[in-house]
């Protein structure tokens, strides 16, 4: 019988798991795993084809400690990037979301000495004469055969170790594989008499970090998780190894800024998180403000040394080793309070940081950290509506500057850049999934795994978005903020999927995962949830969420707007209404708050106010605003179209047909635009089908039809395709396709009843029993008839 350390796995292309020396080989070269890595794939090569279950590998893996989920997502991570696997895509290891993993491969087993496989013979091979059988009655004889090969094995690994020093020295040694060593940087404590000084409580903090960020075997603790972990000042004592424990640290850093006159002084320390312990302190004294920048790359230095002997990481070279992109203090500290701004939240956060990254850029005009940022916020401000072209004026302005950024930094400027300006969601993929790769904290921190689940629900590839959702959920680099975000992208694809009761379930988790209980976002959360509460019936427990996102945090335009809509799909016009009005009072330009009015004017058959409410929308919405399925493409489509509906209520026929023949040209242009870049699917189903709604408002009923059959087959899972149809059978006046349509559309995930029940494209079925059935709001409440 084969001894089990004799075996080895072996798989296509080229590999083999070798029991005996514990170690993973492709074609002869060894791909270093840590040892519970190892065993996590060892396991899964032993039942090949068949689902593994999460709590088998943690019960084979780790029945050895009390360790959550994370450390198998780990694991799962590091067999991926040792196979040159994509998570997307799966070659090798499948995830079944909340289930386990899959190895796809077929395998086969062989006995080491046997097998002619990718990994070359075990270091012993050469010794073998000794394993083979000798006369047993000849003692010194054995030892004849023994010292020798002794002897060979002692050169042998003498030779290995001489060359992992060399390769150490040279500096070409493989990257450590092994967990990096978690550092949090706290907030100093600053003592000035001057006030102007105290924005380097979180300046030298975020100074250090950055100086720290790009050391091998080494992770910084972002200031978001210290956050999380209750650190928003000065901390220090017992408050402060508790703290740094809770953000799961294990060394940190913290110190103190004085200033008294002339009299200028930094000191650092370097602490243990476990043992509370002292590694060093290092007192800096500068001659002026100018120097705090040397002092940094001091402290830096020192604990780089620190830990190249403690723990064997890469030893810095040279003392100026931290990246900052400008030589101008006063730059720094605008960029600085710029960045607290923003992390505050909110369009006044995003305001006020607008305002101090370019008073940092007219400083120093070539500060590229502070134009990167810029093009950060610009983004957010437009993703949420805020903005029209700044986005892409902010990129275009950093991308200048993108070589002197730090290379984690660039990728996500990159990736902004495919999607933004290049119109590529292919390249804006691959840019972040290499970002992922290589800057796994950093990436989580940035939100990208949220940021790629948006562009695969955006190109229509639901399946796909929510795979890699949720196999990046369990992902131990995730804040908790980032978790919720997640948590939101992934309802919102599951609900385009027509998944509502996972839709539920995952705004759930995002509402409750949101580590503040207040702000804007939070706000936000809470708001989609009662959307989906509604899609399932739910109104009751929908208005429970609107009334607790009420408040200051939801004073926002988009906030607002969003709650307006909520109770709008509630059936509660009026209080829609309200919310609409106020958050024009608060943004008078915010686009979607037009066309939330816009839209309740026409379903209460004012039209007037309606036409003039949706032209603005189309005018003021950015073209990067919102989601495809959301009805929101390139600067409000659907908002021109419905005002040129409004006109032709009004008996103005000949507006009205400008305004379709503008929808129907500017679908064409939009097409045409986009040809060979592999456009979202989902803007190329709304721009067939908002030019066959205005063929069909024009009376051209046979272009309708064959414009909007030329929609991509692969996209007829989304229930928007099913409504359209819906709507132009319904304007062609064939009824019963309509409702057949129709009917298709709600049970495949649409229910926004009341936003059907109002469309002016179902007018000639109001009467028909079967519509005013399929239509009706469920879960009747008192508040549905105001």
């Amino acid at each position: 019988m084969t001894c089990e350390r004799n075996i080895r796995y072996c798989f296509e292309p080229g590999f083999a798991l070798s029991l005996s020396m514990e170690a993973l080989y492709r074609d002869g070269e060894n791909l270093s795993l840590r040892p519970k890595t190892f065993e996590t794939l060892r396991f899964l090569l032993q039942n090949p084809g068949r689902l593994v279950t999460k709590a088998e590998l943690m019960e084979q893996v780790w029945s050895d400690a009390a360790v959550t989920d994370d450390v198998l997502v780990q694991s799962i991570a590091d067999i991926r990037r040792a196979l040159g696997d994509d998570a997307r895509n799966p070659a090798f290891v499948q995830t079944v979301p909340r289930r386990g993993y899959i190895f796809m491969k077929k395998v086969r087993m062989e006995r080491e000495r046997e097998a002619e496989s990718a990994s070359p013979p075990p270091p012993d091979q050469s010794t073998r004469p000794v394993e083979q059988a000798v006369p047993a009655a000849d003692g010194k004889a054995r030892m004849g055969y023994l010292i020798p090969a002794l002897l060979l094995i002692f050169t042998v690994v003498a030779l290995a170790l001489w060359q992992l020093l060399t390769l150490w020295n040279e500096d070409t040694r493989p990257q450590d594989r092994t967990h990096p060593l978690a550092m949090a940087v706290l907030p100093f404590d600053v003592r000035s008499d001057q006030e102007a000084n105290q924005w380097l409580s979180m300046g030298l903090a975020d100074m250090i970090s950055t100086g720290l960020w790009n050391s091998p075997g080494l992770e910084v603790v972002s200031r978001r998780r210290l956050s999380e972990a209750g650190v928003e000042g000065p901390v220090s004592g017992k408050r402060a190894v508790e703290a740094v424990r809770r953000a799961g640290a294990e060394r940190f850093i913290s110190g103190h800024f004085y200033r008294l006159g002339d009299k200028i002084e930094i000191n650092a320390s370097l602490m243990d998180a476990v043992s509370g312990e002292t590694a060093f302190t290092l007192r800096e004294r500068l001659n002026s403000t100018d120097d705090i920048f040397q002092a940094v790359d001091a402290i830096c230095l020192k604990v780089l040394q620190n830990l190249a002997v403690e723990r064997g990481l890469h030893p810095p070279r040279g003392s100026d080793i931290t990246e900052f992109t400008t030589p101008s203090l006063e730059a720094y500290r605008h960029y600085i309070t710029g960045l607290d701004h923003f992390l505050r939240g909110g369009q006044n956060g995003a305001e006020q940081a607008r305002l101090e990254l370019e008073q940092a850029i007219q400083i120093d005009p070539s500060f590229a950290m502070a134009y990167f940022k810029l093009a950060q916020v610009e983004h957010w401000a437009a993703s949420w509506g805020y903005s029209q072209g700044e986005a892409i004026q902010a990129l275009s302005r950093a991308l200048p500057f993108s070589d002197e950024l730090p290379e984690k930094e660039r990728l996500l400027l990159l990736g902004l850049k495919a999607l933004w300006i290049d119109s590529s969601p292919d390249q804006a993929l691959a840019t972040w999934e290499e970002l992922s790769e290589r800057y796994p904290v950093f990436a989580a921190e940035a939100g990208i795994p949220s940021m790629i689940v948006r562009v695969l629900v955006a190109r229509g590839e639901l399946e796909q978005a929510i795979r890699h959702g949720e196999a990046q959920l369990g992902s131990a680099f995730l804040a908790a903020d980032e978790r919720s975000r997640l948590c939101a992208s992934l309802a919102m694809g599951h609900r385009s999927w027509g998944d509502l009761e996972e839709a539920v379930e995952l705004g759930q988790q995002a509402v409750r995962l949101w580590p503040l209980k207040e702000g804007s976002v939070y706000a936000n959360q809470l708001i989609n949830l009662g959307r989906f509460y509604i899609d399932v019936g739910q109104r009751e427990k929908a208005y429970k969420c609107f009334q607790q996102a009420r408040g200051p945090a939801v004073a926002d335009a988009a906030n607002l707007t969003d709650l307006g809509w909520g109770y709008y799909m509630a059936g509660d016009l009026e209080e829609a209404l309200g919310l609409g009005q106020a958050a024009l009072k608060v943004d008078p330009e915010y686009g979607n708050a037009h066309h939330l009015m816009g839209w309740i004017h026409l379903a209460q058959e004012r039209y007037s106010q309606a036409a003039a409410s949706l032209t603005w929308a189309f005018e003021r919405t950015p073209p990067q605003f919102g989601w495809s399925f959301h009805g929101i493409l390139e600067a409000d489509l659907p908002a021109l179209y419905y005002s040129g509906v409004a006109y032709q209520k009004l008996g103005k026929n000949n507006l009205a047909s400008m305004i379709f023949n503008q929808v129907i040209k500017r679908c064409r242009d939009l097409r045409r635009a986009w040809k060979g870049k592999n456009r979202p699917a989902l803007d190329v189903v709304q721009t067939h089908t908002y030019e066959g709604l205005a063929l069909c408002r024009l009376g051209d009923y046979e272009d309708c039809l064959e414009t909007v059959h030329r929609v991509p087959p692969e996209i007829s899972r989304y229930y928007e395709l099913s409504q359209h149809l819906a709507r132009i059978y319904a304007l062609l006046d064939r009824p019963q396709e309509s409702l057949d349509w129709l009917e298709k559309s709600i049970q495949a995930g649409n229910r926004q009843f009341q936003h059907l029940r109002d469309n002016p494209d179902f007018d000639k079925l109001r009467t028909q029993p079967r519509f005013r059935r399929l239509v009706e709001i469920p879960d009747s409440s008192p508040r549905a008839g105001r």
